[in-house]
């Protein structure tokens, strides 16, 4: 018995150390996207500042991208840089439409800001496609501030203006800055996700290893009860 005894204790212990590989040895992690979408409803260009741009992009609902938000608008003010408010994906990642995950907008920040974009940001929150239409943004192609932004996105009289882009246009640049439009009229939002939380996934080798570490543990107690 107290071979036995001992032959399950060291199984255990192999077994234990397996899974404690498993925990502390990195695995494969998976490519982390970062999701984009225009808001289906158009504002006025006076949301409360950035923080009630991104709260409006918040209130719209999360679309079928998991572990994209919260959401920040593309906007700028003077002395905050659309560009700078945004996550950048993880390795392997790229921007994309948030309810078609498999179109690509842009592979990264510098593709995003070179004046192109890989395809339109066209589809909303709900994953219905959006032909025409102006986007609030105060910034220009390159996601630097333009300086024209409805007072830092609080005046929606007609006296004030802001820079917006365009969802569809004939020139790809046009996207975040087509020209200015009067801040009482109604535009749209770029929303764009945080960067989602991915987990490692361990490596088929460390899967492997474990197999054979139990394996071993199970050969090792069979033959202490032949000898016992």
């Amino acid at each position: 018995m107290s071979h036995n005894r001992a032959a399950s204790q060291r199984t255990l212990g192999i077994a234990a150390l397996a899974l404690l590989s498993l925990a502390v040895v990195p695995g494969v992690a998976t490519a982390q996207n970062i999701g984009v979408f225009v808001t289906s409803n158009p504002s006025p260009g006076s949301f409360g500042g950035l923080s009630g741009g991104d709260g409006f992009c918040n209130g719209q609902g999360l679309p079928a991208f998991p572990g994209s938000g919260p959401w920040v608008a593309w906007l700028s003010t003077d002395g905050n840089d659309a560009r700078d408010r945004i996550a950048q994906p993880g390795a392997g990642g790229a921007y994309v439409l948030a309810a078609l995950p498999t179109t690509v907008i842009a592979d990264n920040l510098t593709d995003l800001t070179d004046g192109t974009l890989d395809h339109p940001i066209e589809r909303d929150e709900n994953g219905v496609l959006v032909l025409s239409g102006s986007v609030w943004t105060g910034t220009n192609e390159d996601g630097t501030a333009t300086g024209i932004d409805c007072s830092d996105w609080t005046d929606s009289t007609a006296a004030s203006t802001a820079t917006v882009g365009s969802i569809v246009t004939a020139l790809p640049s046009d996207w975040s800055r087509v020209g200015t439009t009067p801040c009482n009229s109604v535009s749209r939002l770029y929303c764009f996700g945080s960067l989602p939380t991915v987990p490692a996934i361990p490596s088929q080798g460390l899967y492997f290893l474990l197999v054979l570490l139990l394996a071993g543990g199970a050969y090792l107690c069979r033959q202490r009860q032949a000898v016992g």
